[in-house]
């Protein structure tokens, strides 16, 4: 499904390659985390002489998200945009390759929508609380519902899904 939603963005997949990325898989345990529940798989870099690149899935919620296409939460997309998040000098809640103009907008709808959010402390629209932790997760709950519910998207913000659309170039 990642390859599917970069499969016009060559640019991209390229640079997900040459991260060298390395995926993990556990079986049904809880990988560790804070109060907000289980977690279903993480990402993250070292950096130094060389910089090593990991994502770790539940294989449980791994296959959900692949069989359930419809409830915005898919670990495997949105463990992808962390590690594309990590791939530009800056983790911000921008992944690697988002052109200026597209990273703007993208901004501009994310400020709103926390906006929203730090008013009312519950979901907003298609983006369900958690993505609201900070940039980072806004990011990948946001692409997470960009490729599983997009008209949901849309209605929440036209402008969120626009910048999206641009940068995945569908």
């Amino acid at each position: 499904r990642v390859a599917n939603l970069l499969k016009n963005r060559s640019d991209v997949l390229q640079n997900l390659t040459d991260s060298k990325l390395k995926v993990y898989f556990t079986k049904d345990e809880d990988l560790g985390g804070d109060s907000s529940g289980f977690t279903t798989g993480y990402a993250y870099y070292t950096t130094g002489e060389t910089s090593q690149y990991e994502a770790h899935f539940v294989l449980s919620a791994f296959y959900g998200g692949l069989f359930d296409g419809n409830d915005g939460d898919t670990v495997d997309i949105h463990e992808t945009l962390h590690i594309l998040d990590f791939r530009d000098t800056a983790v911000e809640g921008l992944p690697y390759g988002i052109n200026t103009s597209t990273a703007t907008t993208f901004k501009s709808a994310r400020d709103a929508l926390f906006s929203t959010y730090n008013q009312t402390k519950t979901s907003v629209g298609a983006i369900r609380k958690y993505g609201f932790t900070n940039n980072e997760e806004f990011l990948a709950v946001a692409s997470e519902n960009f490729y599983e519910r997009p008209t949901e998207l849309k209605t929440t913000s036209a402008s969120l899904y626009s910048s999206l659309a641009e940068y995945f170039s569908v």
